[in-house]
């Protein structure tokens, strides 16, 4: 569909509008004026590959939700898109299974692409928007890591009274307790999810 300017006069013509981008399982980038559902989006595509909308065996999926080692979700048919916002259109085959490394780093570089040749091939420039822009994989830790004390050294003293022989038990014991703590492996007290996000320097895609 390409890019969607208002062509009313010249001052408009100059000014971005509002636009969802959408990369194409091709790997190109259509943009397209907002408001626009998709539904709409699918069909737009199934006149560029001659098929109906209901035949065409592909769905959206925001690259804001896309994160590792979980299932893709796909958007409902009357689900709005967002101005600014990435959308990949994926083929139906990808929604039974979860989305691995490999997954996340053809989309990351299909996206990147697609931004750059778009950008090359356009032939309106405006300054707010000539800014690079990639797209990748970050960490999204889901808990603060926790603090564990120092582990407490028993008393190498050996010669004490016979007053304090209790004493001297129960230190032994904490130092053997935190010995078995010492062997035992070691588990992470944070859990992170990766997701497929957008890194822009400046406003790129308005």
């Amino acid at each position: 569909m390409g890019s969607c300017f208002s062509s009313s006069g010249t001052a408009d013509s100059q000014k971005p509008h509002a636009s969802a981008n959408v990369i194409t399982v091709a790997g190109h980038l259509r943009q397209y004026s907002i408001p626009v559902t998709v539904s709409q989006v699918l069909e737009s595509l199934a006149v560029e590959t001659t098929t109906t909308s209901s035949a065409l065996p592909f769905f959206l999926c925001n690259s804001d939700c896309l994160y590792f080692d979980e299932y893709i979700p796909a958007l409902g048919p009357h689900h709005q898109l967002q101005p600014a916002q990435i959308y990949f259109v994926l083929p139906l085959s990808k929604l039974p299974y979860k989305l691995i490394a490999s997954d996340m780093a053809a989309l990351a570089v299909k996206a990147s692409l697609a931004i750059q040749t778009h950008n090359n091939n356009n032939d309106i420039i405006i300054p707010s928007r000539n800014k690079k822009a990639r797209i990748s994989p970050v960490l999204l830790p889901e808990q603060e890591d926790q603090q564990r004390p120092p582990p407490q050294h028993p008393s190498n003293n050996l010669n004490i009274n016979s007053s304090n022989n209790k004493l001297m038990k129960h230190r032994h014991e904490q130092s053997r307790l935190s010995s078995s703590s010492r062997r035992m492996p070691k588990v992470a007290a944070s859990r992170t999810r990766i997701r497929l996000t957008t890194i822009s320097e400046g406003s790129l895609l308005l």
